[in-house]
């Protein structure tokens, strides 16, 4: 592509068509972008109360897991009445 400009005839490339940017891969930038809006939408929400979620495994049973941003303790739990026992442990303690 020819243009005319303030500098005289020169030729531009257009980034989509230059050689050079067909053998530059994005996904490394994509994936540090994700990462980066990950951390910052964690750090924006992040709040001190206890989380508590149900995952299953692949042989049915189910995984109670907890997290609490007090002490930054992950625990996991097979059941249910694991995690209320655990609870009152933890605020009769405190």
């Amino acid at each position: 592509m020819k243009t005319t400009g303030y500098w005289g005839n020169s030729t531009l490339r257009s980034p989509i068509t230059d050689p050079i940017w067909s053998r530059v891969s994005f996904k490394p930038l994509a994936a540090q972008i994700h990462r980066l809006w990950d951390a910052l939408l964690t750090t924006m929400t992040a709040s001190e109360e206890l989380q508590v979620w149900q995952t299953q495994r692949r042989d049915g049973t189910a995984r109670w897991h907890v997290y609490d941003p007090m002490d930054g303790r992950r625990l996991q739990f097979a059941s249910e009445g694991e995690v209320r026992q655990w609870l009152e442990e933890r605020y009769y303690v405190r």
